[in-house]
């Protein structure tokens, strides 16, 4: 059995052994297959690229990252970018062995007491709310407060404060684009981080 997971060792390795690799190879296909959109669970998946990823609910950001306006906003000098959301090098050149951790970067960033937020949308399977959970578990921080949170008078997520600056919220109804199926309570997400 594969240990993702492990709290008490606290493992460094960022290397999965070679048969819970096959096994999450497994795991991820099976969680692909179609209709399954792993960005969002509650939506259909519109399109795929030839690795299966699913793909179609971004095609207008290729257009809009494409606009020259857009690019000139964002100082792409000289030559514009063919901006694409799926690119074939990054998927040819990402390795799934590797789990790439900011752990120490998380710990860098607490320990000058600058603020961290970490967020989720709960239907993303890509990033998941569980794995981020296991990951600030792993932290060892100390939880000031747990509790709903609330988007105009509705629960829209769960919110955890910790003593060192860290905010962890979930996020209900989003997926991986937290932002595009939930711009109000996003928008209010940071306000209340920024101002807190």
């Amino acid at each position: 059995y594969c240990q993702f997971h492990n709290s008490t060792t606290r493992a460094k390795s960022t290397t999965l052994e070679p048969n819970c690799l096959l096994e999450f190879r497994q795991i991820f296909a099976k969680l692909n297959a179609p209709p399954t959109n792993m960005y969002n669970i509650k939506e259909a998946c519109v399109k795929r690229t030839k690795w299966r990823y699913c793909t179609g609910q971004f095609a207008h950001l290729n257009e809009w990252f494409n606009r020259p306006e857009v690019q000139n906003a964002l100082k792409i000098i000289n030559t514009p970018v063919n901006w694409t959301f799926f690119s074939e090098y990054v998927h040819k050149e990402y390795q799934f062995a590797k789990v790439i951790s900011v752990e120490n970067e998380i710990r860098q960033l607490l320990e000058r007491k600058i603020k961290v937020l970490i967020y989720y949308g709960e239907d993303d399977l890509v990033c998941n709310y569980i794995s981020g959970r296991w990951f600030i578990d792993d932290l060892r921080l100390t939880k000031i407060s747990s509790s709903e949170w609330y988007y105009q008078n509705r629960t829209a997520g769960e919110i955890v404060k910790y003593q060192e600056g860290l905010t962890y919220l979930r996020i209900r109804d989003a997926g991986h684009d937290v932002f595009e199926r939930q711009p109000g309570a996003a928008l209010k997400m940071y306000r209340e981080f920024i101002d807190q």
